[in-house]
């Protein structure tokens, strides 16, 4: 909502949670933070539905569950001092975005943005996919020179989407999408075949439970996302060399084009 020079004075009344997600939004949606200014009242209802109505004297939103609540500040501004009645109806209980940061990471500015979108829609959580792009510690080359977020970034970006009411989940690979992690020899012996993760040998599965337990430190949700797609030819490169003989090891690889 751009009301050029002219911005909406608003006071807020409702729970204190949203203090710090109306300040991030108010530049946005166009109106300063202000007593005496346009009354927003909000409230918790027990249905399915977000309500908002507005007219001259101020705005009642009325919102199921919290991650409605900034979808519902947005439609109450925009309809500020008008009279109008706005209902809208919750088909999924779960719904939200996967943003890539992987080819090429997102600044963490840029996911506080998306974060930010993501409220306003009504989201309930973002997921950030990532293959070799995040710190794990004792592990230098998981994303050397590949670019990786700390796990301060990822604190940091996931208690940004607690304040904003959006869940951050961490979508991550666990056995193809290796090509970033396969570029460096400290993984050569995990590597089985066209990208793909040595299954049946325990430091891949040590490997995926470092990665489990650093976004666990990171992360405030319960909820990661294990891909292990595109592994089309699991089993049939060093598989069928090492693991069938019980010798896995390095001996005799040599990783080419990947």
């Amino acid at each position: 909502c751009c009301r050029g020079i002219i911005m909406l004075k608003l006071s807020f009344f409702g729970d204190k949670k949203f203090d710090f997600g109306i300040e991030q939004l108010a530049e946005q949606l166009g109106f300063i933070i202000s007593d005496g200014g346009y009354a927003v009242y909000a409230e918790k209802n027990d249905g399915r539905e977000l309500e908002v109505t507005t007219d001259k004297y101020g705005a009642t939103i009325r919102y199921p569950k919290d991650n409605c609540f900034f979808r519902g500040l947005s439609l109450a501004v925009m309809n500020a001092e008008k009279n109008s009645h706005i209902k809208v109806e919750l088909l999924l209980d779960e719904f939200g975005t996967m943003q890539d940061c992987s080819d090429g990471l997102m600044s963490v500015e840029g996911l506080k943005e998306m974060i930010r979108q993501s409220a306003l829609m009504g989201f309930t959580y973002m997921g950030m996919y990532m293959e070799a792009t995040y710190e794990i510690e004792g592990e230098p080359y998981f994303g050397y020179k590949s670019g990786r977020y700390s796990q301060e970034e990822l604190r940091s970006v996931a208690e940004y989407g607690n304040k904003m009411q959006v869940e951050i989940v961490p979508f991550i690979q666990t056995l193809g999408h290796g090509a970033q992690l396969f570029r460096w020899s400290g993984y050569s012996d995990i590597y089985d075949i066209n990208n793909t993760m040595l299954v049946e040998y325990d430091r891949t599965y040590a490997l995926i439970e470092k990665m489990i337990s650093s976004l666990r430190e990171c992360f405030s949700t319960d909820r990661i996302h294990l891909g292990m797609d595109e592994a089309y030819f699991m089993g049939l490169g060093r598989y069928r060399w090492f693991v069938d003989e019980k010798e896995c090891d390095s001996r005799n690889l040599f990783i080419g084009h990947i």
